[in-house]
């Protein structure tokens, strides 16, 4: 039974991601999937969710619309076509490529359609975690609103009248006062990656002569981390703009690319931890710029700027503990069944109910502990025969090369029965994760896993990380098995121990990992955010008034 609040305690939340949610079903990761989720559990409380988030600018010179069996045939991996969608990676930078005529570069957080937009399909773009190791373009078939309503488009936003804002990403937008008056804006838009300080330099002086206190602290912020507080920037111009149509009651951040540095102060706001970069980019072994580095910074610095701070994990709390002194409260993601349907398509493509198989499915990488799958994959396939291990993912790069071919040269002889499959939505997903008979995660470390608490809630068998907040979902041999974080060979114990279980003894488990899914029902978890929101509130309220 869900429960409803009164109508008289009925809030407009804002939820602002960096990472791109849909109507129709989860997109993105996992910041995604909990943005979906923590809405539609807030509407189930009759609350009003906005989910506010970034998109490149769109075009408007249209071409002759692209044939997608070509563009099908084009693209030979990293793909998925299912429901309307497809996906495509492309892992290099600054690669050009040719599509039916059309010339496509790849840039960081740009796409230039040189022909310009495509229809019916409509683009986005995002930077992996900001290093761009890879982009992620996603296609979309159909372009029309979900929406019955007429949407509502300003200059600076676009909203769907339902749930979704979305805040156009255009630099040469920035106020012209932050450059010398002789400048043009052309020169401002070639110049603003290169000369960041610069440009907070003249706003920070022609703001001064104007007294406007608030351009300076702007100003200030522009120039102590350059361009990358850019997109806090914009989204918060954009929450603003939105608020003075439709009040907002809090605005709920993640604290990912420290979007809430230029939060509105009228507003009441939170932060979400949703990960740590520089943790992150240490455990997957990346490259680690200067431009990098500032956004880490902003991202630690942007959690002064809010009334609340939560976690929905133990580990993640204490990482940011070691660095920054700020009160965090722990309160778990809620779990809304996102899929109304299952589709068996995929698994019978890969002809997956008809194999025994063990299943890992994430973010293929380091960081989710695939070298240590891969450390154990021979010695699992040698001594079960009539097995297979099943990946599903976007496969990252690892020491120069996709992590997917150091899992097959481990592998070895026994190669032929490793499979990857591309990214799948969740209702192609879900009939593979309860077909397989076990699931393994051994993140190195991770944040109260999406791909955790699904598994559990089909009642499936989950081997997780002790120590990287799966111990926190996780009762070893009750509801599931922990390993050693970075420990392969505890991999393959556990994976032992769980297969040797009687169907008795792996009922119960099953039924257990259903049982602790259940405390994270909406009316639960959610009722305790709302709470939370409330308390943020009313700290802002006391602000004010001293």
């Amino acid at each position: 039974m869900v429960f409803i609040e009164s109508k008289e305690s009925k809030m407009r939340i804002a939820l602002v991601t960096t990472e791109y949610v849909s109507q129709k079903t989860v997109g993105g990761g996992g910041l995604a999937s909990y943005m979906h989720r923590t809405a539609k559990a807030l509407k189930e409380l009759g609350h009003e969710p906005v989910i506010f988030l970034t998109t490149p600018a769109h075009k408007k010179k249209p071409i002759k619309p692209i044939n997608l069996s070509d563009f099908h045939k084009f693209i030979t991996k990293e793909f998925s076509l299912s429901d309307g969608e497809l996906e495509i990676n492309r892992p290099k930078l600054f690669k050009k490529f040719r599509i039916c005529k059309v010339t496509i570069f790849i840039v960081p957080n740009l796409i230039e359609l040189i022909s310009y937009k495509i229809l019916p399909l409509r683009y986005e773009a995002k930077a992996h975690a900001r290093n761009y190791q890879g982009l992620f373009l996603k296609y979309l078939k159909n372009r029309k609103l979900l929406s019955k309503e007429e949407p509502i488009i300003t200059g600076n936003y676009h909203y769907d009248n339902q749930l979704i804002v979305e805040t156009p990403i255009v630099m040469s937008d920035l106020p012209k006062s932050w450059l010398p008056s002789f400048k043009t804006a052309r020169i401002f838009k070639r110049n603003l990656l290169r000369l960041p300080n610069l440009i907070a330099i003249f706003h920070k002086a022609l703001s001064l002569l104007k007294g406007k206190k608030q351009e300076v602290d702007k100003g200030k912020i522009f120039e102590k981390y350059g361009n990358v507080c850019a997109y806090s920037y914009f989204i918060n111009k954009t929450i603003l703009e939105f608020h003075k149509k439709h009040k907002i009651d809090l605005i709920h951040y993640t604290n990912l690319s420290g979007l809430a540095i230029f939060r509105p102060k009228e507003i009441p706001a939170i932060v979400r931890i949703s990960g740590i970069h520089r943790v992150w980019w240490q455990v997957n072994e990346a490259q680690v710029s200067n431009e990098m580095r500032l956004q880490d910074q902003l991202e630690y610095d942007a959690l002064e700027t809010v009334e609340k701070v939560i976690s929905p994990s133990f580990v993640i709390k204490n990482e940011i503990l070691k660095s920054k002194n700020v009160d965090i409260s722990i309160i778990e993601s809620p779990f809304v069944p996102s899929v109304v349907s299952f589709d068996d398509s995929a698994l019978k493509q890969y002809e997956l109910d008809k194999k025994k198989y063990i299943l890992f499915f994430g973010q293929v990488s380091a960081l989710k502990g695939v070298v240590e799958i891969a450390e154990m994959i021979y010695d699992f396939l040698k001594n079960y025969p009539d097995f297979y291990y099943v990946f599903v993912g976007h496969p990252y790069k690892y020491h120069g090369d996709f992590i997917s071919e150091y899992v097959l040269q481990k592998a070895a002889e026994f190669s032929n029965r490793v499979i990857f499959i591309p990214r799948l939505q969740h209702s192609l997903l879900f009939p593979i994760i309860q077909n397989a008979e076990l699931i393994t995660l051994p993140s190195r470390i991770d944040n109260l896993p999406n791909a955790c608490i699904e598994s559990m809630y089909l009642g499936k068998i989950v081997i997780g990380s002790k120590g990287a907040s799966f111990d926190q979902l996780i009762e070893n041999g009750v509801n599931g098995f922990l390993c050693e974080i970075g420990k392969s060979q505890t991999i393959l114990e556990k994976i032992n121990q769980a297969l040797s279980l009687t169907t008795q003894e792996k009922e119960q488990i099953s039924l257990n990992a259903k049982a602790r899914v259940e405390k994270l029902k909406p009316e639960i978890v959610t009722q305790q955010l709302v709470e939370f929101y409330q308390s943020a509130i009313n700290q802002h309220q006391q602000q004010i008034k001293k």
